[in-house]
């Protein structure tokens, strides 16, 4: 009797406790369900930027290294030249001869200014031809300028190499450095003198265009003479040799291969001497700072997503953060995804991407693996 009572009395104390832990463990549970249920995973994306030519041709230089920190718009690879300076000795010739042709026709001009029928005309033809004849001084300037440029690109990435053999020790003494730098400070004074006669030249072109613009208003009603007949086809081809001119301009600063973004060298893809398609990448950098998460949400887990929604990013680390972020792009449709994320590596799993910003006092790696709940 004695001992069914003991029984009893310690039932009716230990029963709270039961129900207690029960109550715990289901909780528990119900946690790590809702967890397992509404806790995605996400990689930091990297983000990789490419460095290609914008058009076909061969690889000067690389001028960077592998992992090798770069700044945005610092040049990491150089394209040949050969091309457009070639080009350049072509414009320059032609633009010689159009001068020359030019100084045929005012001289003509000048021979027949006795005849014109009045000084009103020959003042016009003066002008016209100031007007064209500045205009084809610029063009020669301008000419004679880019391959200078190219030039001096060139002997500028040889300083820096000269500098980086001698910092590095693989060459004693720093006379390579002293050659290449007094090279270019040559070149240098020589492009500076060429961009003043260049600036004074369109001044002058300008004052021209002015002038003419000044004696047509004074004179409405002035007839065209045989000037426009004859200097016709020079201003024509003046016109032609000025967008061939523009083109190269474009083309020659497109030669240096630039970063597109501050980062990391990630990839050398092509090196010096190797010919390359327009498009096809040289060199990826990688931001040093991710931007955004992309997770997934596969089919199963019934989450509704949509674009700024509130989430939490959590980083298990060393030293664990957790902030609070939106989402910002939501995928229409289930994709694959990356395999690292794979519950088993042999049975490929989908899921809806989900992008999410990263908050700027969220810290986390390219390519780190980050949790996500939503809020």
């Amino acid at each position: 009797m004695a001992l069914r009572s003991a029984k009893g009395y310690v039932i009716k104390r230990a029963l709270p406790a039961v129900v207690w832990f029960a109550a715990l463990a289901g909780t528990v549970v119900l946690f790590q369900y809702r967890m397992q249920d509404y806790k995605l995973v996400g990689i930091a994306r990297d983000n990789t930027r490419k460095v290609s030519p914008l058009e076909n041709g061969r690889i000067k230089d690389v001028g960077v290294r592998l992992y090798q920190r770069v700044n945005r718009g610092q040049v990491v690879a150089r394209m040949q030249d050969d091309h457009i300076a070639t080009r350049l000795q072509t414009i320059r010739a032609e633009i010689g001869k159009l001068g020359a042709e030019m100084d045929k026709v005012r001289d003509q001009m000048l021979a027949e200014a006795e005849r014109l029928e009045s000084e009103k005309a020959a003042t016009h033809r003066r002008f016209v031809l100031d007007v064209e004849a500045a205009r084809l001084k610029v063009l020669e300037l301008q000419a004679q300028i880019e391959p200078q440029l190219i030039r001096l690109g060139n002997l500028q990435a040889e300083v820096q190499i000269e500098k980086d053999l001698f910092d590095a020790g693989a060459v004693t003494t720093d006379y390579a450095v002293k050659q290449a730098q007094n090279e270019y400070d040559v070149v240098a004074e020589s492009v500076a003198e060429n961009r003043e006669l260049l600036a004074a030249a369109e001044q002058a072109h300008d004052k021209a265009v002015a002038r003419y613009q000044q004696y047509q208003e004074a004179v409405a009603d002035d007839q065209n003479g045989s000037l426009e007949l004859a200097i016709a086809p020079i201003i024509k081809e003046i016109d032609v040799q000025e967008s061939l001119l523009e083109e190269l301009q474009v083309q020659r600063f497109a030669l240096d291969l630039r970063a597109p973004a501050d980062g990391t060298v990630r990839q050398i893809l092509a090196g010096e001497g190797e010919t390359v398609l327009a498009g096809q990448p040289i060199v990826v950098v990688a931001p040093e700072q991710s931007t955004d998460v992309v997770a997934y949400v596969k089919q199963n887990q019934y989450v509704d997503l949509r674009a700024d929604a509130r989430v939490q990013l959590i980083r298990q680390a060393a030293e664990p953060q957790v902030a609070d972020a939106r989402v910002y792009e939501v995928s229409p449709a289930y994709e694959l995804m990356p395999e690292r994320l794979w519950q088993d590596p042999r049975v490929p799993e989908y899921g809806r991407a989900v992008l999410i910003e990263i908050p700027q006092q969220f810290e986390v790696d390219p390519g780190e693996v980050v949790g996500v709940r939503l809020l």
